[in-house]
């Protein structure tokens, strides 16, 4: 669903990375990893940590990934005021960091192929990505932003990074 890491290679072989996946029969797992792999890294673990949630294709849900000092995963059903259906996270004396920061819709495509890297069918709506410092946006109309340095690499409207 969700992803990010120090680049934009293959995902699975960064030191620095996020990864939410809603894997077949509406499974959630997560791995989060702060530099060093087994040290510094938590996740999902077997059974009874991914389990698996009925989603509705007819309806939205809101997720909501948090860092700093562990990791958390919420999901909301019917929106950000809606049902709260997942809400799990582990602690974790770590600090993320990677060089460079980037956050990711899906994931890059792996060494796993294409179908790994994103939920087929997926539509992703008012997507904000920032830091505590910075509170989500009230609407869509105080989030969207124009392409305020001509960067090339900006083309989407909605979006307010930090």
């Amino acid at each position: 669903m969700m992803s990010m890491f120090n680049g934009d290679g293959d995902i699975t072989d960064s030191n620095w990375r996020m990864t939410v996946e809603k894997r077949d029969g509406g499974v959630i797992a997560w791995r989060f990893i702060a530099g060093r792999p087994g040290g510094a890294q938590i996740d999902t673990e077997g059974s009874s940590e991914r389990i698996p949630l009925n989603f509705n294709p007819g309806t939205t849900y809101f997720w909501k990934a948090s860092w700093g000092g562990g990791f958390d995963l919420n999901i909301f059903e019917g929106g950000i005021t809606g049902n709260r259906i997942y809400s799990f996270g582990k602690s974790l004396g770590a600090t993320y960091n990677p060089q460079p920061h980037r956050a990711y819709l899906g994931s890059v495509v792996g060494r796993a192929g294409p179908d790994s890297a994103s939920v087929v069918g997926a539509t992703y709506r008012n997507v904000y990505i920032g830091d505590t410092a910075h509170k989500r946006p009230i609407s869509l109309g105080t989030a969207e932003i124009e392409n305020p340095n001509d960067d090339p690499r900006i083309k989407y409207r909605g979006i307010k990074t930090w």
